[in-house]
């Protein structure tokens, strides 16, 4: 999970950090799927999609509920 705050902490910029960051999730979950999919013999193509559908979803509903507590406790981090 490390990989996914290094552009964080590494780039001068903080503006490509954004795009990097679920480009090296998506990496992590293509590298998984394979990997689970050579070992059981199974196709990866739709694991792939479950993963990536499932991590997209978590992520929206964490900015979500961040996006809310920010306007209700009215913080700015």
């Amino acid at each position: 999970m490390a990989l996914l705050i290094i552009p964080y902490l590494f780039l001068d910029d903080p503006f490509p950090a954004p795009g990097l960051s679920p480009g090296f999730a998506f990496s992590v979950i293509l590298l998984f799927t394979f990997y689970i999919s050579v070992a059981k013999e199974l196709t990866s193509t739709k694991r792939f999609f479950e993963m990536a559908g499932l991590s997209l979803t978590v992520a929206a509903v964490s900015f979500g509920i961040g996006f809310l507590v920010n306007g209700f406790f009215n913080l700015e981090v």
